[in-house]
């Protein structure tokens, strides 16, 4: 397995953020502002910090690593051809490659190698695969071909074919040839001027750990302005209370459902808090108490005239007095009726009406205490009648015994009944108290409550006019009909009532503050209450405050996501496998090959932030560094020797392809490198692609 293989077998364990840094890195070593920006925000999201803009991470793939090798043996171009969509390439070409051997590609600049060159890496899986494939801009957009091609290939000799296209997971046969142009470069400058050697693929691992420092520095950044403002608090976190210690304990923790608790004050507690500051303050309880209860009195006694007012005249009372006057009417009716039979007696005109019943009841009353005629209306001839006085007479007796049998008849009876409940309740009506007695004196009583004087002044006169109105509908033919009747005003008996209770109240309560013990209760409900009235006021800044420690809390996280212990924990095991002495061993011959006499490789690996390096020291008597020393060209020979080095520790037997592997160098350089790569011929396919100005 290679080191870029193990590094993307190693990610898909890693934060969705980390495995996209590592999918950029593989790209381009050093990612833009702008995916800085995306994996700042892949890192928050990871976190519980929404993305406005929902950034998905990418990841890099198996498909997108080169493979070391092919099982089947090693893999051969024999032909690229039918490219398509390449350049302004034309269509259905072949160009052949020798199996084995040297195989050169070359001509002026503009002829299509670049082209090629671009097809090849991206087939092949090369790591930089940065260089877009253009279509022929010649043509209309609407008739440019998606990139595509084809490999003839052998495979342990084997013939094969393979097809390719751009934006399709490329064979993975291909991916066993090597990749080697300017972007391939091991061998750089380091910040100490000396250069340093980077195993192919740890560079992105020493890419990650500077991301992870760069994202680290941003969340610290971020933490210290999301920071929350705790002055507005500092007084009320003093306070011995249980807002002044949810306040001087506010962190991400604390509840929105506590300070909603504690804030929120229902009516009675706040009546209560007022009760309480103006009982504290008061300089002699005893004395206020009593007028306190005085003035209780007198308000629940202005209710109860009140309540008796809007009772007597109530539409229960007013109803029922006239239900009580229609029965009288038909009660009376049915009484006429009934004394029709006795019509014969030749009775004066009234009698057996409501008068002359009255009389005759009364004439039973006196007979009741007067002894000679006790027995009424049961006399004799001899005896003398209450009402005269004469003797009643044969026909008198028997007059009389007939009236008493229409008195007692069960019509006279209920019309006598009803008659007196209509009576009843019309004096109830009639003779209700109309005076509330609402004088200077109450109205000063209720002067806090203005709500309460107006509808004291507004009840008396309402109150006179339903009682008119009441009489005027009791009377026949007096034109008010019972329908229509002026409502009363809005009662204030309820309202009285809860004056007269919360006056006694604070009665009680300024006695009980005459006890130390009880005052002393008294203060601290007194400061609980006055501490949640203080909370609530800084309720919405409470509220902001949690929400910036949540986030800072957050944040938090954030930094400590970007440790590097486990990136530099992953280096150094890489290192230690896979970059070991026999990297440096070769690497030194490789130099040696290319002519780099002056250089030696230094087994010193750096793990710093995760970038596992070699040092290559210049060997000479003044010393130096190596970056004021070398040219262009012997540093481009560093970097084709670091390759060359990594390609003899694969112990593959793919193919390597060459894009202007003599590219600045000098005439004699450019001979070791012509000599080096006949040499790797003679072992494995190698394809050099060279502009013919450049020789």
């Amino acid at each position: 397995m290679t080191i870029l293989a193990a590094i993307q077998k190693w990610s898909e364990g890693l934060p969705a953020w980390q495995r996209h840094a590592i999918a950029v890195l593989y790209e381009r070593p050093t990612p833009t502002a702008a995916d800085l920006d995306d994996m700042y925000a892949l890192l928050k999201a990871s976190k519980g910090i929404a993305d406005p803009q929902n950034r998905q991470a990418r990841i890099l793939t198996p498909e997108q690593v080169a493979a070391p090798h092919v099982k089947a043996g090693a893999v051969q171009l024999t032909a690229i051809r039918d490219l398509r969509g390449v350049n302004a390439l034309a269509a259905g070409k072949t160009l052949p490659i020798a199996p084995a051997g040297l195989t050169v590609i070359y001509g002026d600049n503009g002829v299509g190698k670049s082209g090629y060159s671009r097809v090849l890496k991206q087939a092949c899986r090369a790591r930089d695969q940065s260089e877009k494939i253009h279509g022929n801009v010649y043509l209309p957009k609407a008739k440019r071909e998606a990139p595509s091609a084809k490999f003839d290939a052998l495979v342990g000799g084997t013939p094969a074919e393979f097809a390719w296209a751009e934006g399709v997971a490329a064979p993975i046969e291909l991916s066993s040839i090597a990749i080697f142009d300017s972007a391939c470069a091991r061998a750089y400058v380091d910040n100490h001027g000396d250069f340093a050697y980077a195993p192919y693929g740890l560079d992105i691992l020493a890419g990650l750990a500077e991301v992870c420092g760069a994202l680290k520095e941003r969340a610290a950044k971020e933490l210290q302005a999301y920071q929350p403002n705790l002055l507005p608090f500092q007084r009320l976190a003093q306070s011995p209370t249980e807002a002044g210690r949810l306040v001087a304990g506010l962190s991400a923790r604390t509840g929105k459902q506590d300070v909603d608790r504690l804030a929120d004050m229902t009516q009675d507690e706040t009546e209560r808090t007022e009760l309480l500051a103006k009982t504290l303050a008061e300089a002699d309880p005893k004395k206020r108490a009593a007028e306190l209860r005085a003035r209780a009195s007198r308000v629940e006694s202005l209710a109860n005239r009140a309540a008796k007012m809007e009772e007597a005249l109530s539409d229960q009372k007013a109803f029922a007095l006239r239900a009580l006057i229609k029965s009288s009417g038909i009660a009376k009716a049915i009484a006429e009726a009934a004394a029709k039979k006795f019509q014969a007696l030749d009775a004066l005109e009234g009698t057996f009406g409501e008068q002359w019943g009255a009389m005759f009841r009364a004439a039973r009353d006196f007979c009741a205490v007067s002894p000679p005629v006790c027995s009424f209306p049961h006399l004799g001839a001899e005896d003398r009648c209450p009402l005269c006085q004469n003797a009643i007479g044969k026909d008198g007796a028997a007059r009389l015994a007939a009236f008493d049998d229409f008195v007692k008849g069960e019509a006279a009876s209920l019309a006598t009944a009803a008659r007196a409940a209509a009576e009843g309740a019309f004096r109830e009506a009639r003779d209700a108290p109309m005076d509330l007695l609402f004088d200077e004196a109450l109205r000063h009583d209720l002067d806090d409550l203005p709500g309460l004087v107006q509808a004291c002044g507004d009840l008396q006169p309402a109150a006179v006019a339903r009682r008119d109105a009441i009489i005027k509908a009791a009377t026949p033919n007096a034109g008010q009909p019972w329908d229509a009747l002026p409502a009363l005003s809005d009662s204030p008996t309820a309202g009285l009532r809860t004056l007269a209770g919360r006056l006694r109240q604070q009665a009680v309560t300024l006695e009980e503050s005459m006890v130390l013990k009880e005052r002393a209760e008294m203060e601290k409900e007194y400061a609980e209450l006055r501490a949640r009235q203080e909370l609530f006021a800084l309720k919405d800044a409470v509220l902001h405050a949690i929400e910036a420690f949540k986030l800072a809390a957050t944040l938090g996280q954030c930094v400590a996501a970007t440790a590097t212990t486990a990136i530099s924990r992953k280096s150094t095991d890489l290192t230690s496998t896979m970059a070991s002495h026999e990297v440096a061993e070769a690497l030194t011959a490789e130099l040696r090959t290319l002519g780099v006499q002056d250089i030696k490789v230094a087994m010193r690996p750096s793990s710093a932030r995760a970038k596992t390096t070699f040092k290559l020291v210049l060997e000479t008597d003044g010393g130096g560094s190596p970056a004021d020393v070398l040219s262009e060209g012997e540093q481009r020979a560093i970097a084709l020797a670091s390759f060359l080095a990594e390609v003899r520790l694969g112990k593959g037997s793919g193919g390597i392809v060459f894009d202007d592997p003599v590219s600045s160098l000098d005439h004699v350089r450019r001979e070791r490198v012509a000599k080096r790569l006949a040499l790797e011929a003679q072992e494995r396919q190698v394809v050099a692609l060279h502009t013919t100005s450049s020789s």
